[in-house]
């Protein structure tokens, strides 16, 4: 990472950095799902209409929600324009479930502490 972008990373809280870092993830994660899944691909058949089908279809739908947007990318024209845009939406979806994940915790570290001191 560039020093400068690091620097503006400490200097946020720890939430809103914990929130960066999400968004990062999730931005990334459609480049690397569409690499795992065409890797997957050249050794499995049907991978796909198969997960969606399993319990893997239900973690694709959670760690990536953006992928319908990739039905008719079949070359890279379309594939980068795809990417494009479901990266910074699923940035979007990856910085809710970091705020889900985030306000649980403190209400869990509230409760066990309401628990404790009584």
């Amino acid at each position: 990472m560039h020093p400068q972008a690091e620097g503006v990373v400490e200097k946020l809280g720890p939430s809103r950095r914990f929130l960066v870092w999400f968004f990062v993830a999730g931005a990334c994660a459609p480049t690397a799902f569409m690499l795992l899944g065409w890797i997957a691909s050249t050794y499995f058949e049907n991978a796909l209409s198969d997960s969606v089908r399993s319990w893997e279809g239900t973690v694709l739908w959670i760690l990536w929600p953006t992928w319908l947007l990739m039905f008719d990318a079949e070359h890279l024209g379309t594939i980068i324009p795809a990417l494009l845009l479901s990266a910074p939406i699923n940035g979007l979806w990856y910085i809710f479930l970091g705020c889900v994940f985030w306000y649980s915790c403190e209400a869990v570290k509230r409760i066990w502490k309401a628990i404790s001191n009584s």
